[in-house]
């Protein structure tokens, strides 16, 4: 059933996944049936879902109340008869007040970066590996707000206040497992 529901499969598709991983081989009118028998179930997970995500929303808008959580992405958009990265949609999700507040449109020579939003003093920015972390901390520090970026070691350049460039992965392997480096 989680299955069938996460990747949108159809009856059939569902019928030969399961075939295929040897977990059953059951028919499309088999699995309609257990679909329409499993209702109560199906109501049970998403409203246990939806009231997970109602505490944890609880517990931000408590801890953060005097603070916006944006979520800002971009996605490329295509044009009829256009290439595939035709144009950019930039937004900024504000999770606390559950509302759209900014959308721009550019083309596709405009990359990912916060120069897009008017972003406040004290707004806690939630952003994705696209964004270049440099230009995007710079940014951030100049209009008072903090930046929490998903990002991979081959993307994150760390340095001394000298200048030194900080090997991150080397410095880790000398510690083992579940213990905090105590010397910075």
């Amino acid at each position: 059933m989680l299955v069938y529901a996460t990747w949108n499969y159809s009856f059939q598709q569902a019928e030969i996944w399961a075939t295929l991983k040897g977990i059953g081989t059951i028919t499309e009118r088999a699995w309609r049936n257990r679909v329409a028998n499993s209702a109560a179930w199906i109501e049970w997970l998403v409203q246990s879902q939806f009231s997970r995500h109602e505490q944890c929303q609880q517990w931000i808008q408590e801890t953060y109340a005097d603070r916006r959580i944006l979520l800002i992405d971009a996605t490329r958009l295509k044009t009829l008869d256009g290439t595939g990265d035709d144009l950019r949609l930039h937004w900024c999700y504000d999770l606390l007040g559950s509302q759209m507040l900014q959308v721009t449109v550019t083309d596709r020579h405009q990359a990912e970066g916060l120069g897009h939003f008017q972003v406040h003093k004290g707004d806690i920015v939630v952003l994705d590996a696209g964004y270049p972390i440099a230009s995007t901390v710079r940014e951030a520090i100049a209009q008072k707000a903090d930046v929490v970026v998903r990002t991979t070691a081959n993307h994150l350049r760390l340095a001394t206040e000298k200048g030194e460039t900080i090997k991150l992965k080397d410095r880790i392997k000398r510690y083992p497992y579940g213990s905090t480096p105590r010397d910075g």
